[in-house]
């Protein structure tokens, strides 16, 4: 969502996007502007979105699974460990199954659209400019395939909330 607000903020009145974020109509902006806008929210984050305790090994797993298939269910058991800390977890959460909807809708295909992001979610990331960028295209493209992450279930009497848009902030805050 703090993608979208910035791309409205910067094409339309900012003082309607501040008052009410959620009724901008994603409709009037054109896939290519919108993608922009989020890569550049991912880009702008303060950092890594993968995180140096699985960094390595979601390399090594793109490297040795034979299949996209199989790449993408080995990835989400990596992310989904504790050592992922929750803010990074989240953010992976809302992206993943985001890139996953827009491929089942036909807009662009997994290939595609871990092409389009992997700069973007990688370019923090420890060694990253070590290995071939290759790999992190795969390793998104195999967890869009499988339909992205899915949320972790939060301890009983943790307060945890479940809104998406209010976890994106938190996730902005932390990083």
């Amino acid at each position: 969502m703090a993608a979208v607000v910035l791309l409205a903020a910067q094409k339309k009145d900012f003082t309607e996007v501040n008052t009410n974020p959620l009724s901008v109509d994603l409709d009037q902006y054109n896939v290519v502007s919108l993608t922009d806008a989020l890569r550049g929210f991912l880009q702008d984050l303060p950092a890594p979105i993968i995180p140096s305790t699985v960094y390595s090994e979601l390399v090594y797993t793109a490297q040795e699974s034979q299949t996209v298939e199989e790449c993408g269910e080995r990835l989400k058991r990596i992310l989904e460990s504790p050592s992922v800390p929750q803010a990074n977890h989240q953010l992976l959460v809302h992206l993943s199954r985001h890139l996953a909807r827009v491929s089942q809708h036909g807009q662009a295909g997994p290939r595609l659209l871990g092409q389009a992001f992997a700069e973007a979610v990688f370019k923090h990331s420890p060694l990253s400019t070590d290995v071939n960028p290759e790999h992190h295209v795969r390793i998104l493209e195999a967890l869009i395939a499988a339909g992205g992450l899915m949320e972790m279930q939060a301890a009983p009497g943790s307060g945890d909330d479940d809104d998406g848009d209010l976890m994106m902030m938190v996730v902005t805050e932390k990083m």
